[in-house]
C-alpha cells in the first residue's frame, strides 16, 4: 500500500469550532467498481479520513494502491460548532504519492 500527503494553502480553526475533517477516497482503475460508496454514492476502494489542526497544511494518509490511472478525491466536512467561529481550508487542495 501507498501513502498520500494532501496539503493546502492554508487551515484555520478557530478554537470554539468543532474542526474540519477530510476523507481521501481512491477508485483503484478508476472503472466505478469499488466495493464501498461515499456519501454521494460514488464507488471507492480504499479511503482514510484525518482531522485537521489549525495552522497545520500538510498530512499524510495511508492504505491507498496509488498506481497510476486510478482516481482520487477529497471530501471536506467543516465542523462550524458556534455560527461565529467557522474553521477554513484555502484551496488548491492537493493529494500526491509519497
Amino acid at each position: 500500500m501507498t501513502d498520500l500527503e494532501i496539503s493546502f494553502s492554508a487551515v484555520s480553526i478557530p478554537s470554539a469550532s468543532d474542526g474540519i475533517d477530510i476523507t481521501v477516497y481512491e477508485d483503484v482503475g478508476a472503472d466505478g467498481s469499488g466495493d464501498n460508496t461515499d456519501p454521494n454514492g460514488k464507488a471507492y476502494n480504499n479511503a482514510s479520513t484525518v482531522s485537521l489542526a489549525d495552522g497545520v497544511t500538510s498530512y499524510t494518509v495511508s492504505g491507498f494502491d496509488g498506481a497510476d490511472g486510478n482516481e482520487v478525491w477529497v471530501r471536506v466536512m467543516l465542523s462550524p460548532g458556534e455560527t461565529t467561529a467557522t474553521p477554513s481550508v484555502i484551496a488548491p487542495i492537493e493529494v500526491t504519492t509519497l
